[in-house]
């Protein structure tokens, strides 16, 4: 099947099949993964938007990374359809205009990445209220009113910096079956600067500052040995370290993993975005190799968004209840379903009754 592209829609222009980087075993993969992905944030997000007792600011950052992981999943589920349904109907191919692609794969990628950078500051919030939590505990947790006002601040923050990458990014009708820009022979300097400036700002120096975070709780955590001459007492404490720890870890562990997941999608469109800048259309002399790695990066980005909710049952025993519960209910009938709730409503910890 041979296509014809153009630079500004009259020009003829042929540089590769856009469908030569496609790989259909590895979109059924991402639409299983998508499908776990999407199930399990819902259902974080869901229980502790629905429970009171749920949503002190921990949780609250928690359900607001799951809320960002629900987005980018379904964004690339739609992304990456987009391929297979042009393969499989090339007629609707020839009827998609520059105009279209520029509308549509704009749209796509400023939602797709704003969430991105919603989840790597939420991680950001997330390590600073930890520090906070155990290094200072003696100062007040932040209230509801000042949670609302970090959310608001993360969202309007990651959609205002995403405008730097979206601005002046032109696409051709290549570009409907990828949504990145990767595969439109247009490049600039602009684009090249921009997306590295965006990368460093909004990935690069969060997760410095997260680990640097981190290592801090760790360091006190693992020094700070109170006297602790009661034996009671002393189980007590050492009981609520080991949950510290663990939500400790927890955290960590989704910071690394995003961290991972983030750096080859980041590095390789960097790359190309400079590369079509110094040599012109370059994508069309990349090995196939390569758009196989290009692929796996976005694929790799929805690990994260599949072990977060797994990892949340780790670190918290209430979301873990919650979730024991849903998850049972799905096996009984409606007069048999347990029921979470607290004992009375300033308690934290919740009790299953049948």
């Amino acid at each position: 099947m041979n296509y014809n592209y153009s630079n500004n829609g009259s020009s003829a222009y042929t540089p590769f099949s856009p469908f030569s980087w496609f790989n259909s075993d590895l979109t059924i993969i991402a639409m299983v993964l998508s499908f776990f992905s999407i199930t399990l944030n819902v259902i974080i997000f869901h229980k502790i938007c629905t429970q009171k007792y749920l949503q002190i600011p921990l949780n609250r950052l928690i359900a607001n990374l799951a809320l960002a992981d629900i987005i980018h999943v379904v964004t690339y589920s739609v992304v990456a359809t987009f391929p297979l349904i042009l393969k499989t109907y090339p007629q609707l191919f020839g009827k998609i205009t520059p105009n279209i692609a520029n509308i549509v794969c704009n749209s796509l990628f400023y939602i797709y990445v704003a969430s991105i950078t919603t989840s790597t500051f939420t991680l950001l919030i997330i390590g600073a209220e930890r520090y906070r939590a155990i290094i200072h505990p003696l100062k007040r947790a932040y209230t509801g009113k000042q949670m609302n006002r970090i959310l608001m601040a993360i969202w309007i923050i990651s959609l205002s910096s995403t405008l730097l990458i979206v601005i002046l990014r032109i696409y051709d009708r290549n570009s409907i079956v990828n949504c990145t820009s990767s595969l439109s022979p247009y490049g600039s300097f602009y684009n090249a600067i921009s997306f590295t400036i965006y990368a460093v700002a909004t990935f690069g120096i969060p997760i410095i500052i997260i680990i640097t975070l981190y290592a801090c709780v760790i360091a006190r955590l693992w020094h700070h040995d109170p006297p602790m001459a009661d034996s009671e007492y002393k189980a007590e404490v050492k009981k609520s370290r080991r949950k510290k720890n663990q939500a400790i870890m927890a955290l960590l562990i989704i910071t690394i993993l995003s961290a991972a997941s983030y750096f080859p999608f980041m590095a390789i469109h960097i790359g190309i975005a400079f590369l079509k800048h110094s040599t012109g259309n370059a994508v069309r002399r990349l090995p196939e190799i390569f758009w196989i790695f290009y692929r796996l990066s976005a694929l790799l980005m929805l690990i994260p968004t599949i072990l977060n909710p797994m990892l949340y049952n780790y670190a918290s025993s209430e979301i873990r209840r919650e979730m024991r519960a849903f998850i049972t209910n799905l096996f009984r009938t409606p007069g048999r379903r347990l029921r979470v709730h607290s004992k009375d409503t300033s308690h934290t910890t919740p009790i299953i009754r049948k």
